[in-house]
């Protein structure tokens, strides 16, 4: 098979021959011409023709809605999906199964098509594209490619978004995002990131971006996570501080602390105090409410992102804590302007 690019290409004339194909669904390249494992899995499953269908309409919408080196980076990215992604589902010793090869292609598509429909997004009036940067680092451990948990080598996925105004304040928070994106995790020959930066609002002070790297050391016992919150006070060029929102000498820190401890003991349990210790929990839990690098601004209300081994071991992590602008009205200072 070719390229993506070609394939949609293909794809009217692939639509055609399914009319007379008989076993051979339609997809987004022609049925006629698949040799490999994959694209014969592909033709002769209804629902991953369906899926690659839906994948090139997806790819086709994005390049349309997106500027032209915005369109460099997609094609690009299709093309490493493809072939990082998409083939690598029938890679194994022995081969996969049929069984294993459906369900790893239905997750490839299914993780592909998210992604090409939020490459160009509107968010509070302000349009953005997704930028993304992919390295790899080959491992000097020759014998490490034989393990079946290392490849040989380690990966790195940076995906942030751009807003597309020239203005000088969204320029400014441009570069801050992407920094903060591309330094949020290294290159390292033994383990996998996903670093990506999403769009939580948009308001005239505030953009309020999510930055979560997903991580997995080859070999190691459980994949791990982290995030870090960039809310950037537009027009001053800075993160957001605590001030900006709550007014001086109000009891809103203890308010959130109240519904995070609620919610923990309901999570973790009656020994929901044993991992940090009842002298220590209380003093880590109302750090990490007054953090702001801690706080995801939504229009739902002000969320707090635990991290792991914050207050809980990883697999006892307590989930984020929401709570709603109307239980904060009355700390909330007269100019924040709450996301809508």
């Amino acid at each position: 098979m070719g390229s993506m690019t070609k394939s949609l290409q293909l794809w009217v004339a692939a639509v055609a021959v399914s009319a007379v194909c008989g076993s051979a669904y339609a997809a987004s390249f022609d049925c006629k011409l698949a040799k490999t494992s994959v694209e014969k899995a592909v033709c002769a499953d209804k629902d991953l023709s369906a899926a690659d269908d839906k994948l090139a309409a997806a790819y086709k919408a994005a390049l349309a809605a997106a500027p032209a080196d915005v369109q460099v980076d997609i094609r690009a990215n299709q093309r490493d999906w493809t072939r990082l992604e998409r083939n690598q589902c029938a890679v194994g010793t022995p081969q996969p199964s049929q069984e294993i090869l459906v369900s790893c292609l239905t997750n490839a598509y299914k993780a592909q098509i998210s992604a090409l429909t939020k490459w160009v997004t509107q968010v509070g009036g302000t349009t953005f594209v997704q930028r993304w940067k992919s390295e790899r680092a080959k491992s000097s451990d020759a014998s490490s490619a034989t393990m079946a948990e290392d490849p040989g080598y380690g990966t790195l996925t940076d995906t942030w978004p751009e807003a597309l105004n020239s203005a000088p304040d969204w320029k400014t928070w441009n570069a801050e995002v992407k920094s903060k994106t591309l330094g949020t995790a290294k290159l390292d020959a033994d383990s996998d990131s996903d670093v990506t930066a999403t769009i939580d609002a948009v308001t005239p002070q505030i953009v309020a971006a999510s930055i979560e790297n997903d991580f997995n050391g080859h070999g190691a016992a459980h994949p791990g996570e982290s995030s870090v919150q960039l809310n950037w006070m537009l027009k001053e060029h800075r993160a957001l501080r605590v001030a900006d929102v709550f007014k001086a000498g109000t009891n809103w820190a203890a308010t959130i602390e109240a519904r995070c401890m609620a919610s923990i003991k309901t999570d973790v349990g009656a020994d929901y105090e044993d991992y940090l210790g009842k002298a220590k929990f209380a003093g880590a839990l109302y750090g990490i409410v007054q953090k702001p690098t801690n706080w995801q601004l939504t229009p739902q209300g002000l969320t707090i992102v635990f991290q792991d081994y914050e207050v809980e071991p990883h697999a006892a992590r307590p989930g984020n804590v929401t709570v709603p602008w109307s239980a904060l009205q009355a700390y909330l200072n007269p100019g924040f302007v709450v996301p809508r």
